[in-house]
C-alpha cells in the first residue's frame, strides 16, 4: 500500500488509503470542538462499516496535510482504524482556507461561535467583504454581522453558550455591548437570582440601562480624546452599524459603556481646567448623594477648590436668603452640564458659593 506522494509529479486530484498517523492536522480548521459522545457514535459506525466518505488532504512541506474531514479522521483513530481513504488534491493555502471555511459552515451542528471565528478569519485575510461573505454563505448580511459580533463575547459569556446556558438570542443580545457592560450581566445571572440568564424579555429591559443616547451626552461626540477616537464613526454606536441595531429601540446610542463614561469623565476635566482659566464666576457642585470620580477629586483637591454639595451648599430652587449662581456639576445625575442654583449669601463654611476663582484669591492672600 503506498502512502506517500511523488511531488514532482503534478496531480490534480487522486483517492488512495493513506496512514493515519502519516497526516498532519491543519491548524487553521476553523473547527474547534469535538462533542465527545456524538465522536463515540462515528467511531462505533465506523468500526462497523469503515470511512464511507474520504477526507480529502493536500501534499504540503513533503509531507500530507488534513484539509477537510477531522471529525472523520478522528473518529478513525478512536476505532483503532490504521488508514483512511483520502482524496489528495494539489491546492494552494488560500483554496485550503476556503474549502475548510465552507466545509465547516455547511454542517448542521455547527456552533453560531464556530460560524463566528469563520467569518472572522475570512474578513481577516482579506480576500472577502461582508457582501462576499454573505454571497458565498446564502446569508443576509445582518446575519453575518451579527455573527461576526459573537467574537465580541466575554470568555465568561462563550463558555455558557458553548454550555448552553447561553441561547443564541442571549448572546446576540449581549454582544452588542461593552465587555464592561458584559461582565455585569454575567455576574448578576450568576448570583442564583435567575436561571441561566433568564428570558430575553428581562434581559433587553436590563441592557437599556447600559446603552446611553447620544444627544444627552455632554462631551462632543465629533471630538477625539485621548483613548479614542470621536463617536463620529465608531460601530458601537447605532446609527452607524444599522444591520447590528436595528431591532433595538435605541436611536442614535452609544452602546460601550466604558467609552462613553471615560469621554464625560475626560471633557469634564477639560471644562474644570478651562472654568478656572478663564476666571469664570461658577462653583463646582455635585448632587445630594453624587460621588465624585478620583480624577476630578484630586483636580479639586489639586487646585485648593471646594466642590459643594447639595442641600448642604446650595439649593436647586429659589431659597429666601440665597443668591442665584452658574454650578458645573461634576457628579450626580448632572454631571458635566451648568446649571442654576442657589447658594447663602453667607456661610459659616465661609466659601460654598464662591467661584473656584475667589476660592484661590482668599488662599493666596492668606
Amino acid at each position: 500500500m503506498e502512502t506517500t506522494i511523488n511531488q514532482t509529479t503534478p496531480v490534480k486530484s487522486v483517492l488512495r488509503e493513506l496512514q493515519l498517523l502519516e497526516i498532519a492536522i491543519s491548524k487553521t480548521n476553523p473547527r474547534k470542538v469535538f462533542e465527545e459522545n456524538a465522536l463515540r457514535e462515528l467511531s462505533l459506525s465506523i468500526a462497523e462499516h469503515g470511512v464511507l466518505q474520504p477526507i480529502l488532504v493536500r501534499p504540503k512541506d513533503g509531507g500530507i496535510e488534513l484539509v477537510c474531514g477531522e471529525r472523520r479522521f478522528r473518529a478513525s483513530l478512536m476505532a483503532g482504524l490504521e488508514s483512511i481513504p483520502c482524496n489528495i488534491r494539489e491546492m494552494g493555502d488560500d483554496e485550503a482556507f476556503e474549502l475548510q471555511i465552507i466545509e465547516n459552515l455547511e454542517r448542521k451542528d455547527v456552533h453560531p461561535l464556530d460560524e463566528a471565528d469563520a467569518f472572522k478569519k475570512m474578513l481577516d485575510c482579506g480576500r472577502y467583504t461582508l457582501a462576499d461573505i454573505a454571497a458565498k454563505m446564502a446569508k443576509p448580511e445582518k446575519y453575518i454581522v451579527n455573527r461576526l459580533k459573537l467574537n465580541e463575547l466575554i470568555d465568561e459569556i462563550k463558555k455558557d453558550f458553548f454550555d448552553g446556558i447561553c441561547n443564541i438570542g442571549h448572546a446576540i443580545v449581549i454582544a452588542k455591548l461593552d465587555g464592561e457592560s458584559q461582565l455585569e450581566i454575567f455576574n448578576n445571572y450568576k448570583d442564583g437570582r435567575v436561571h441561566g440568564y433568564g428570558t430575553l424579555k428581562d434581559l433587553l429591559q436590563t441592557i437599556e440601562q447600559k446603552y446611553f443616547e447620544l444627544d444627552t451626552a455632554t462631551f462632543p461626540i465629533d471630538q477625539d480624546f485621548e483613548h479614542a477616537l470621536a463617536c463620529t464613526g465608531c460601530a458601537h454606536r447605532s446609527i452607524n452599524n444599522p444591520l447590528l441595531f436595528e431591532d433595538m429601540e435605541s436611536g442614535d446610542s452609544c452602546f460601550n459603556k466604558s467609552c462613553f463614561h471615560a469621554k464625560t469623565d475626560a471633557h469634564l476635566l477639560q471644562a474644570l481646567q478651562s472654568q478656572i482659566e478663564s476666571g469664570s464666576d461658577i462653583i463646582f457642585a455635585k448632587d445630594w448623594n453624587g460621588t465624585p470620580k478620583e480624577s476630578i477629586t484630586k483636580f479639586a483637591e489639586e487646585n485648593k477648590i471646594k466642590i459643594a454639595k447639595q442641600q448642604d451648599d446650595f439649593s436647586t430652587w429659589e431659597r429666601p436668603g440665597y443668591v442665584k449662581k452658574q454650578a458645573l456639576f461634576v457628579a450626580g445625575s448632572d454631571k458635566g452640564t451648568i446649571r442654576e442654583v442657589w447658594v447663602p449669601k453667607s456661610s459659616e463654611s465661609g466659601n460654598s458659593g464662591e467661584s473656584p476663582t475667589d476660592q484661590i484669591r482668599k488662599i493666596e492672600i492668606k
